[in-house]
């Protein structure tokens, strides 16, 4: 059979996934990060996970296609709603909004084992996913920024903690990408789009007087992030 090629964001995805252990893809659509993942022995088993009848269906001919439906089981269901809390490790959810990744999280009964780990691929609001979060009780163990078909993503690496934070602002934009040190040119694309959402709200918000304090805020994390990174390369787009 053809070795299954997953793109730059899909790849992210499975490489922050822990070796050894049964993994459930949730919103699986094709099922090629399942395959990939037990056909390479990363992964002993897998659940590949859909609410729509038609992905799942995409996802159980490629599955049977390569072989691998004794090691990898299909399951129509909302979110994780149907997967038992101990037949898994490691849980993916990628390929959705930041607020749909946290309401499918936080409704599973097994999202607070501290030994599972969540590997979450917002497409859009990320920061809406880190406050959604932290202000559960979880913490993000790693974060990673990658570029796939030119649009700049995030993959988050979180586990439940039981400590409840507010996080700030700042943090729920940025992450603990703002941490990282040295940062590659894929971090530096994602502050620039941050910056640019700072800017965009500092502005807006310049010609209301009950905004005010808030159009000062973002103007001056827009400034933070300018001084860290303005003069990098991929900054100034070369």
């Amino acid at each position: 059979m053809p070795e299954i090629v997953l793109d730059k964001r899909l790849q992210t995805v499975a490489d922050l996934v822990r070796p050894g252990v049964v993994v459930a893809d949730i919103g699986t659509d094709h099922g090629h990060l399942v395959c990939h993942l037990v056909s390479t022995r990363k992964c002993p088993r897998a659940f590949a996970c859909d609410i729509a009848p038609g992905p799942l269906a995409r996802a159980r001919h490629n599955i049977m296609r390569q072989g691998l439906g004794a090691r990898i089981m299909t399951m129509q269901c909302d979110g994780l709603a149907a997967l038992p809390a101990d037949a898994v490790g490691d849980v993916v959810i990628a390929g959705m909004g930041g607020d749909l990744i946290a309401r499918i999280l936080l409704e599973w009964e097994g999202c607070k084992e501290k030994e599972k780990r969540f590997i979450l691929q917002p497409m859009t609001k990320p920061e809406h996913l880190r406050r959604t979060l932290y202000r559960s009780g979880f913490v993000i163990m790693d974060e990673v920024a990658v570029v796939c078909c030119g649009f700049v993503y995030v993959v988050m690496v979180v586990r439940y903690s039981g400590v409840l934070v507010e996080p700030s602002r700042f943090f729920c934009h940025t992450g603990t990408l703002w941490e990282k040190d040295p940062c590659g040119d894929e971090i530096v694309l994602y502050m620039r789009e941050v910056h640019a959402l700072f800017r965009k709200r500092a502005k807006g918000y310049a010609s209301s007087r009950e905004r005010a304090a808030e159009a000062l805020e973002y103007a001056a994390l827009a400034q933070v992030i300018e001084e860290k990174h303005g003069e990098h390369p991929i900054w100034k787009g070369r």
